[in-house]
């Protein structure tokens, strides 16, 4: 079974009426997350750069969006309504996000790449 991290994950996936797919995907530094633009339904959602894996509900897609400014650079849960394509940033920086789970009221993951550090946030 393959089990996706932030630095390998599947770029394209396939849903009834919506396509989720990745292009243009970079490492961060050797080794790092992978990095891409993002298309929901062949359709550029923003100039942002997004990582993976994502986790999806009924509206929204989940997943990591790197921002890079003067002050801080690193990764924030993108909530991504796939039918309006409008963002809303969650939670505070972190070097590395990797959604693992959802449910009705949060989004879990983890902020390392062996699974131990677990968080969660508010949809």
């Amino acid at each position: 079974m393959f089990v996706e991290t932030p630095i390998s994950f599947v770029p394209e996936k396939q849903f009834p009426h919506l396509n989720i797919k990745y292009i243009d995907l970079n490492e961060i530094g050797q080794g790092g997350p992978e990095i891409g633009k993002l298309l929901i339904n062949d359709i550029l959602v923003s100039k942002h750069l997004f990582g993976g894996p994502f986790l999806k509900d009924e509206n929204f897609i989940y997943l990591p969006i790197y921002l890079k400014s003067f002050f801080h650079k690193g990764f924030k849960i993108a909530k991504v309504d796939f039918k309006t394509f409008e963002i809303e940033m969650l939670g505070n920086f972190k070097n590395l996000i990797n959604l693992y789970k959802i449910d009705k009221t949060f989004i879990y993951y983890f902020t390392d790449l062996d699974g131990t550090l677990s968080n969660k946030i508010i949809k």
